[in-house]
């Protein structure tokens, strides 16, 4: 459970009489894992700092080892083990929650700063990625690890992972394996690359712009300030995983997206510890969920951000009745280093009305929970 310092919430004084908002999450017990209270407390916060005529900005941190781990999986985990009506309304609660905040986030208009260092992941991911400003630290893991526990790459991972390279999005859908700050700046996941230790020398110089109450205005301010810091820092920018292996993952992954055959092989003949890495979890992960990663691909980049949190709400809401879920994080985090049970035994070997009926909203489309967004 949260308690009410897992998030705080805090005002900065600004040049003009302004204020910058500051989020931290501190919860570095759970690498910050996010739970309902979490989400909601800072949807309800950042909703009233939106009306605010002296709050200009708006930065999100996490305090301690990285920004945030993912959501609160074990919290997820006690809706949907008890197997009852209630567990699983709190289950649903969650994901719907978790993603309209992510919608809510997106269109803040305000300058919205998040600070990406260690792992950022999952459900932080998610969070991370609702900012219109989104800074990489030479430390920062971003990962859609959901393959791993019978999940998929959701907090909008169907729009996201469909708009970097095909072969990228796929690999890191598909393996859960984590970039760092180079490739996730090369594929605009995101937007500057700065060191761990210039967050408060940023702060320090955001609360010094010329701010004004436009914010057209503060925006271009924001973006001016992280350009510059950018060019000045003294970070060690991490190689670049994806340019060495590029071409072996595209050759990898052809089949995968020309024709939907998810048949990675299970050893790597160039040795590579990134590439073996990623085939490892995949081989571990949930074949059903491989399979959902080239679904939810196939259809993400035609879609927009609202119409990809309708799809994975749906996804999610079929996901916590499926028993692959719940055995995933069993086996990742109950019973630590046990061997999951999953359903299938490859993705070859998963129905296609398995996946269908993942796939299939429980709504009308009228009676969705988010028709209205």
């Amino acid at each position: 459970m949260s308690t009410p310092s897992d998030v705080t919430f805090q005002t900065l004084s600004a040049r003009g009489g302004f204020k910058i908002g500051l989020v931290s999450l501190n919860r570095d017990r759970a690498m910050n894992a996010l739970t309902q209270e979490m989400i909601q407390a800072i949807g309800r916060r950042l909703a009233r700092w939106q009306q605010s005529k002296r709050i200009v900005a708006v930065v999100i941190r996490g305090e301690g080892r990285c920004f945030s781990s993912g959501g609160d999986i074990r919290q997820l985990y006690d809706g949907i083990a008890c197997a009852d009506a209630n567990g699983l309304k709190r289950a649903d609660q969650f994901f719907e929650l978790e993603y309209k905040t992510n919608i809510q986030l997106h269109r803040f208009t305000k300058p919205l700063i998040a600070w990406g260092h260690g792992y950022v992941m999952g459900g932080g991911l998610g969070l991370f990625l609702t900012a219109n400003h989104r800074i990489g630290t030479e430390s920062m893991q971003l990962a859609w690890p959901e393959v791993r526990i019978g999940l998929f790459p959701d907090v909008l991972g169907t729009w996201y992972l469909s708009r970097i390279d095909s072969a990228l999005g796929h690999w890191m859908g598909l393996t859960g394996v984590p970039v760092t700050s180079t490739d996730a700046l090369s594929q605009h996941l995101i937007d500057y690359q700065l060191a761990d230790g210039d967050l408060e020398a940023m702060i320090g110089q955001l609360r010094q712009l010329s701010w004004s109450s436009r914010t057209p205005d503060n925006q271009l301010l924001v973006r001016t300030l992280l350009s510059r810091l950018q060019s000045q820092s003294a970070v060690t920018a991490p190689a670049s995983d994806w340019q060495r292996t590029q071409s072996v993952i595209t050759t990898m992954m052809e089949p995968v997206i020309r024709q939907g055959k998810v048949a990675l092989p299970a050893a790597n003949p160039y040795q590579d510890d990134w590439i073996q890495r990623g085939l490892t979890q995949h081989h571990a992960g949930c074949p059903a969920s491989a399979r959902l990663v080239v679904e939810q691909l196939a259809a993400g980049w035609r879609m927009s951000l609202v119409e990809a949190a309708r799809l994975e709400l749906a996804m999610a809401w079929q996901a916590c009745r499926h028993p692959d879920l719940v055995e995933g994080i069993r086996a990742l985090l109950i019973e630590r280093g046990s061997t999951p049970r999953w359903q299938h035994a490859t993705p070859a070997s998963v129905p296609d009305d398995w996946i269908k009926a993942l796939m299939a909203s429980p709504w009308e489309r009228q009676h969705h929970p988010f028709a209205d967004l």
